[in-house]
């Protein structure tokens, strides 16, 4: 059977339009969880009552406002992990759901929960070399070093949710660093793949005056983003 073009994945394949629409919803719905807790957390904010001055308080009114305050503290430190720990879970079941379709496969919910704690660990591994370079690299090559990382790190994350599509196995780190480095052909096109965004995004600028335009944008970039996962994975695929 002749295989299709990917162009004809894009209009006809029910894989392909399922991963962009689980693409759009992740991104809402992180939008909406980040907004969310934004909201509580700027209303308990606005609910603080704090006294003119604490000299004129008594003995037991300053240990209530310390209970008070401390709690607030707390509360705010809840909301920031819990929302973080929700749109990060969002976005990675989100990637692992997404490459599974672009591997021509339904995931079923235990891949999808098993990605998380892989994803997790991933991520927070990951975030330990940008943590370091703060302390230990001059600070006005931060922002190149923070740049050319976190391509190389997406580039990785790419192979690793590719990887683990395939095996189904949350311990594949090592194997996905061993082909993120060994294959130099998936590097190049994803390199070309970046720099081809860029160039469609300053396009795109351009129509983002209006709503509508916005909206047609952001289609065609989730358009454009299952376009490369489709194209690297055939890639992938062509040695194995």
């Amino acid at each position: 059977m002749k295989k299709k073009s990917l162009f004809k994945t894009m209009v006809f394949d029910r894989f392909f339009l399922i991963s962009v629409t689980i693409d759009i919803a992740s991104f809402t719905a992180m939008y909406f969880v980040a907004s969310l807790f934004t909201f509580l957390f700027y209303h308990k904010i606005d609910a603080i009552d704090l006294p003119d001055s604490v000299f004129e308080l008594s003995e037991a009114q300053v240990n209530a406002l310390a209970s008070s305050m401390q709690f607030d503290f707390f509360y705010f430190i809840f909301l920031i992990v819990i929302a973080l720990v929700l749109v990060w879970g969002i976005w990675i079941a989100s990637r692992a759901a997404i490459w599974s379709l672009v591997k021509k496969e339904n995931p079923s919910m235990m891949f999808l929960l098993k990605s998380i704690p892989m994803g997790f660990v991933w991520f927070l591994i990951g975030g330990i070399p940008l943590f370091l370079a703060f302390f230990t690299v001059r600070q006005n090559l931060v922002p190149y070093l923070i740049l050319g990382y976190v391509m190389l790190f997406t580039y990785s994350s790419v192979v690793l949710f590719m990887i683990y599509a395939e095996k189904k196995n949350i311990t594949c780190w090592l194997s996905a660093l061993s082909v993120a480095a060994s294959r130099y052909d998936l590097f190049i096109a994803y390199v070309i793949l970046l720099l081809i965004f860029v160039v469609l995004y300053a396009v795109l600028n351009i129509i983002t005056a209006s709503l509508v335009g916005w909206v047609i944008s952001l289609v065609i970039i989730f358009f454009y983003f299952a376009f490369c996962r489709f194209f690297l994975h055939d890639l992938f695929k062509k040695r194995g």
